[in-house]
């Protein structure tokens, strides 16, 4: 089950729920129409609108997934397929198979006799390999005769990745600034750049993704700080009330590091010049769960119910905020956790939608 398949999943679970907006709001399509799932009231399942709020391909499924390169997985019934923004059919696998969504102009499949990527329009483009990561900054990982190899968008063997085989790790396989961490024998982590080569050394427990040439990484100290490319530590991050690694707490944008110490207090390091600056805002959700994060929402931050800038200017706030589940942000539209079975919809300015 993929992460869109598990958020759906908590969001079935709700009683009352009128609408689901998912995941990361869906891409633009071939008619630069940006297209975001709903849940019908009427029949239960689900469908596309855009941004105006008009249903553009009717609630028919059981669940959907985001649009990515204009094609989106949805699930009817026992049968999962990928449909293009017309809700036209690209591609159904004719045996049991997991698909997972497109990125760099393929989606990956994944059989019992093989894995293999298919273009847009539903071609099998790529032989079948024995594992495979999607394609990430137009490079993937594919397991060959035992062996891990990264491949260009015209399947063609670029170099090898000696690591093992059988102990890969959750982090390896993805390629985010130019970096890709691997680890080696000890579980001790570092990275290779695009063309393969160690630029640095396994030195870590923990590898974040790069972004903007710096990523949050845990040492081998268990020390939380931030690294540059060359593994430099930059800045070290201060939680006053976790002990261990607070999940999706921080999160790195151009030169700054965002991060929260501790529940109502933001951080914002400008990692250039090591100004750090922090910010308190009042309680506005009613979670219990004490799980609110800061998100990037294009040039500004969102935290419980407050969007502000890197000064710390609130720009707008959102009228109600339940807080318990991650807010969703794409191409300047944000999803926002009203309540238990209240969902709504934002323009970037702090519009509100009305949803159908």
């Amino acid at each position: 089950m993929n992460y869109y398949s598990k958020f759906l999943n908590i969001y079935c679970k709700r009683k009352e729920i009128v609408f689901l907006i998912f995941a990361f709001l869906l891409s633009v399509n071939t008619f630069s129409q940006i297209l975001l799932p709903f849940k019908s009231q009427m029949n239960g399942k689900y469908g596309y609108i855009n941004e105006s709020g008009d249903i553009v391909i009717s609630a028919k499924y059981y669940k959907v997934n985001p649009f990515y390169d204009g094609i989106a997985l949805v699930d009817q019934g026992l049968e999962r397929y990928y449909i293009n923004s017309t809700g036209k059919i690209i591609y159904k696998p004719t045996e049991p198979a997991d698909l997972y969504d497109f990125s760099c102009g393929f989606g990956r499949v994944a059989t019992r006799t093989g894995t293999f990527f298919i273009d847009i329009n539903g071609k099998i483009r790529s032989p079948k390999y024995y594992g495979t990561k999607s394609f990430s900054e137009n490079l993937a990982i594919i397991r060959k005769e035992n062996k891990i190899y990264a491949i260009n968008k015209s399947f063609q063997l670029l170099f090898e990745i000696e690591v093992d085989v059988m102990n890969l790790g959750d982090y390896f396989g993805m390629f985010n600034d130019g970096m890709m961490p691997v680890k080696n024998i000890n579980d001790e982590w570092g990275y290779i750049d695009v063309e393969g080569k160690i630029v640095i050394k396994p030195l870590f427990r923990y590898p974040g993704r790069f972004s903007n040439g710096y990523a949050i990484v845990r040492d081998l100290k268990g020390l939380w700080c931030v690294i540059d490319k060359t593994g430099k530590i930059i800045y070290e991050l201060k939680f006053d009330d976790y002990s261990d690694w607070p999940e999706y707490q921080a999160f790195i944008h151009n030169d700054y590091v965002v991060y929260r110490p501790k529940r109502g207090i933001i951080k914002v390091v400008k990692l250039i010049e090591n100004i750090d600056k922090e910010f308190k805002f009042p309680k506005l959700s009613n979670d219990y769960d004490d799980n609110i994060r800061p998100k990037l929402l294009g040039e500004y931050i969102f935290y419980d119910g407050n969007t502000f800038d890197f000064d710390g200017n609130i720009i707008w706030k959102v009228d109600k905020y339940f807080g318990r589940d991650d807010i969703v942000y794409y191409n300047n539209y944000i999803l926002i956790d009203a309540s238990s079975n209240e969902m709504q919809l934002y323009k970037y300015d702090g519009t509100k939608i009305n949803l159908p």
